[in-house]
């Protein structure tokens, strides 16, 4: 019996917003050709179902990739794979966490729940404070639109 791995254990993209979707890879490979029983993304000590991108790839010899998609919150996370084929558990990395990864908050999200102070995540005034030039321009917008429609009745 031989003991499964685990490979080329990634999440892309490695930084992004809060409404970023997240994609988490792991390679499983079995020389038994033994299935995985289960196989886990743990994401910041949470553990979360894998899915098998081909589902009709029953070949475990040659690896088969498994996946998992998410947005996050605001800053850093960290994780690890998990997997056993009902004999061995394995793990990777074999210790540790990868911290990965870093997600800031989405301004247009904040904007819209008045959570956007202006600036940044580290602090600095933003390019455009609260997007408030945008609003400005749109509130103009409407109103040349009200006195155009005004002026033509």
């Amino acid at each position: 019996m031989c003991k499964p791995t685990l490979t080329a254990g990634n999440v892309t993209p490695s930084q992004g917003s809060t409404s970023t979707i997240y994609t988490y890879l792991v390679n499983y490979t079995d020389a038994d050709n033994d299935k995985p029983t289960v196989i886990y993304i743990i994401i910041n000590g949470i553990p979360y179902n894998m899915t098998k991108q081909d589902l009709s790839d029953n070949i475990f010899t040659d690896g088969c990739l498994f996946y998992y998609t998410t947005t996050l919150s605001k800053g850093n996370h960290t994780f690890h794979f998990e997997a056993s084929d009902g004999i061995y558990f394995i793990r990777t990395p074999s210790v540790g966490e990868i911290t990965e990864p870093i997600v800031s908050e989405d301004k247009y999200r904040a904007y819209a729940e008045g959570n956007d102070d202006g600036k940044d995540d580290n602090g600095k005034t933003s390019a455009i404070p609260g997007y408030n030039i945008f609003i400005l321009i749109s509130a103009l917008c409407i109103i040349s639109i009200m006195l155009i429609k005004r002026r033509r009745s």
